[in-house]
């Protein structure tokens, strides 16, 4: 009897904490930005996402982003930037 009453009193709380987990996820859904960087002298299309990911804390994995980014910038050739190239990137903040 002390089991089955242990767990479904085990079961109250995983759902009741499951509860309060899920709720506190949904309220912390990353905002979705825009940001526009352009290209220095030697400057790399992995340099500055990543640069830019840092600077807004973004956590996601950069092979994630990168190809997002060339696909927003339609980049043919993303490892050819020229200095003064202006791209977005798309990034996720907390709020």
């Amino acid at each position: 009897m002390k089991t089955a009453k242990a767990m479904l009193v085990g079961a109250v709380l995983s759902c009741a904490l499951f509860g309060v987990c899920a709720a506190y996820n949904l309220s912390h859904q990353p905002e979705k930005v825009l940001v526009r960087a352009t290209a220095g002298a030697g400057a790399t299309l992995w340099q500055m996402v990543s640069r830019e990911m840092d600077k807004a804390g973004d956590k996601r994995d950069i092979r994630e982003v990168l190809y997002e980014t060339v696909k927003l910038n339609e980049l043919k050739s993303p490892n050819l930037l020229d200095v003064g190239d202006v791209i977005i990137i798309p990034l996720e903040v907390q709020k």
